[in-house]
């Protein structure tokens, strides 16, 4: 039973003239699995997915860039570049990227960008991060990431992200509950596709 996923994996191999067993030793990735990922006996994770096709030197599709996939490891690391650049403004910028990668990728591989558990920075974001990860596992009807529950991950104060004091009310109306319930507070519109 072939997928679009199957598919792609079949076609970029087969445009680079490569057998199943010279795309496993350039990309890693058993033959057996490289076998069942084109049948579409299983689907392949996201990074998987990706060794694959930059493997075949092959155009990769729109949802999928051609670098690393941005996981919530990898924005925490982002993150801390760009808020000693640019502050929250910038800080805010990456995390906005995250959600929208998310929302770009399948279903299949929405897990792959939000189940890596990011290392500890800096509690306000590290809050953020994981209130951010449960909005979206819960609006993407996934399970919610078991890192997102740790104690850490939450203020004992309120944050506003975008301070700006005569919206308070507003911003915490608007607030997505994963995100309140943290105590940090970021209207919807602050980060597009959340």
């Amino acid at each position: 039973m072939a997928s679009e996923v199957s598919d792609k994996i079949k076609q970029a191999r087969q445009e680079a003239g490569l057998t199943q067993e010279e795309l496993a030793t350039i990309s890693g990735v058993a033959r057996s699995l490289i076998a069942r990922y084109e049948t579409g006996v299983h689907q392949p994770t996201a990074s998987n997915f990706l060794k694959l096709l930059n493997s075949c030197k092959s155009k990769t599709p729109s949802y999928c860039p051609p670098w690393e996939m941005t996981t919530s490891t990898t924005v925490a690391g982002s993150l801390i570049k760009a808020l000693e650049v640019s502050g929250s403004h910038g800080g805010l910028g990456v995390v906005r990227e995250w959600v929208n990668e998310f929302w770009r990728t399948p279903n299949w591989a929405r897990p792959d960008i939000i189940d890596p558990e990011p290392h500890l920075f800096e509690e306000r974001w590290d809050a953020l991060l994981a209130g951010v990860a449960e909005h979206l596992a819960f609006r993407g009807r996934l399970r919610v990431p078991r890192w997102t529950m740790s104690s850490s991950r939450f203020l004992d104060y309120g944050w506003w992200v975008v301070d700006l004091e005569g919206l308070h009310g507003v911003v915490m109306r608007d607030t997505p509950p994963a995100l309140m319930s943290r105590n940090v507070f970021l209207d919807r519109g602050s980060l597009e596709s959340i």
